[in-house]
């Protein structure tokens, strides 16, 4: 798994349909100057936090790459490559918020950033996000062995 176009586009299509709809009903009232305003302040309120939020989990997993098998966790940051047993991986958070955990619907695009932070047994932390596979979760809760603790949190930023 790495961060692909692909992916951030994934990541990214709830913040895209959402723009889409603004600029839909402001065509659709012909610009009017009272809606359009209205319209920009909403879509600076449903954009930022998702723009810092991809920013962020961007520069956390650049050039970092992950390969999973029931046993290991290859982590390749940069030229540096470094395998982990399962079971060196004495904790798994998951970082996400509550109504998609819950399988419920998405309100606003930030929702759609999640991560997952795991601590070996060394005090290495390990930071997974949605940007390397939008199903991360799905691959991760497959994983033999590993008990997640769930935060749920409605803006899951790594450094807040």
């Amino acid at each position: 798994m790495k961060i692909t176009i692909k992916n951030q586009l994934r990541v990214l299509w709830y913040q895209i349909v959402g723009t889409i709809s603004m600029f839909g009903i402001c065509y659709f009232y012909n610009f009017d100057k009272d809606i359009t305003n209205v319209f920009i302040i909403g879509w600076l309120v449903y954009t930022l936090p998702t723009v810092y939020l991809h920013i962020e989990y961007y520069i956390a997993n650049r050039n970092f790459s992950l390969e999973i098998s029931n046993t290991n966790l290859v982590v390749k940051k940069g030229e540096k490559s470094t395998q982990y047993s399962i079971d060196e991986i004495e904790k798994v958070y998951l970082y996400k918020a509550k109504n998609l955990d819950k399988k419920q619907i998405q309100i606003v695009s930030m929702e759609s950033y999640y991560y997952f932070k795991l601590v070996t047994n060394k005090g290495e932390e390990i930071i997974l996000t949605c940007l390397l596979d939008p199903k991360i979760d799905d691959i991760i809760n497959g994983i033999k062995g590993l008990d997640i603790i769930r935060k749920r949190t409605p803006f899951c930023s790594i450094y807040w």
